[in-house]
């Protein structure tokens, strides 16, 4: 590789300048910091361009140590400061550890009674367990037999039933009757009447009779006046010479005008009024419907749980 002879320019002043001029940089041209590098623990520095425009630092061993410095101070402080985190987070996380022992500890506390109150509620439970298969017995026991009065009740139904229709049958037969007895009722006051209407006229015939029976007994008395006159005139011979024969009797002789008639009966009682017929015997209540049938057995209560009887340890 063919080597340039040429001559090198160099740029030089203080890095205030050496920034401005950056556009002014020059291929294989050094540029010398005479004042002001902040890279650099005396101000000065030697940066080289390869290309146009860009410059890249030449380190001495004095900037190199000032490099190293600067870079083991930033690193101990970043090391220091990581490190004041960590005892920062180390103190936080100390102080939530207590208090998590501290909550740790109420919690085992807390635990323990729940503990003891889950075994109060596990003896409980047995207990009801125990009522609740003998309730369980005695609710079957009380099912078979109200199963049975079911199967009883329903026979009765049936012979309810039964009953009912024998009693419609002698409602109706009865009913019938009672038709029949109003009807004879009416005919028994029809001839109820009628036996008024009787003594009605038998009170007017007596009367009648009482009157004839008067006529006769003054007739009677009339003749029997005559006998005794005719028989005392004979008595006393007023009657000349003996009796002749018995002439043959005389035909009848017409039948005399009727009398009058007798003073009018008193009108006769008022024929009894038939009885009332009798009212019907009140429709016989119906049969209850039928019960309903058993509802389904309810759904088997969860079985007890089983807690362990060891407390809790607490925490270290």
């Amino acid at each position: 590789m063919a080597i340039n002879n040429s001559r090198m320019q160099q740029r030089y002043g203080s890095h205030d300048k050496f920034k401005v001029d950056k556009g002014k940089y020059l291929p294989n041209e050094f540029l010398s910091v005479t004042s002001g590098d902040p890279n650099s623990g005396t101000g000065k520095g030697l940066y080289f361009a390869f290309e146009a425009g860009t410059a890249e630092q030449l380190m001495t061993y004095e900037n190199g140590k000032h490099l190293v410095d600067k870079a083991a101070e930033e690193i101990r402080n970043e090391f220091l400061e990581e490190i004041r985190e960590s005892i920062d987070n180390a103190d936080s996380a100390a102080e939530r550890a207590n208090t998590a022992a501290e909550r740790a500890d109420a919690a085992a506390e807390q635990a323990g009674q729940v503990t003891e109150e889950a075994r109060q509620a596990i003896t409980e439970t047995r207990a009801a367990t125990a009522q609740a298969v003998e309730a369980t017995a005695e609710a079957k026991a009380a099912t078979a037999k109200t199963n049975e009065a079911i199967k009883k009740a329903n026979a009765a139904a049936e012979a309810t039933n039964a009953a009912i229709e024998s009693a419609r049958a002698a409602t109706q037969a009865t009913n019938e009757a009672i038709a029949k007895a109003n009807t004879a009722a009416g005919q028994a006051g029809a001839a109820a009447t009628k036996a008024g209407q009787a003594a009605a006229e038998a009170g007017t015939a007596a009367a009648n009779a009482t009157g004839a029976a008067k006529k006769a007994e003054i007739a009677a008395k009339e003749t029997t006046e005559v006998k005794e006159l005719v028989e005392r005139k004979l008595a006393q011979g007023e009657f000349i010479g003996p009796a002749g024969p018995k002439g043959d009797t005389g035909a009848q002789g017409p039948a005399g005008p009727q009398g009058a008639a007798g003073p009018k009966g008193d009108t006769g009682a008022r024929g009894v009024a038939g009885p009332q017929g009798i009212q019907g015997p009140q429709g016989i209540q119906g049969p209850a419907g039928a019960r309903g049938a058993t509802g389904a057995t309810g759904p088997r209560g969860d079985s007890g749980i089983i807690v362990s009887s060891s407390a809790p340890s607490s925490p270290a």
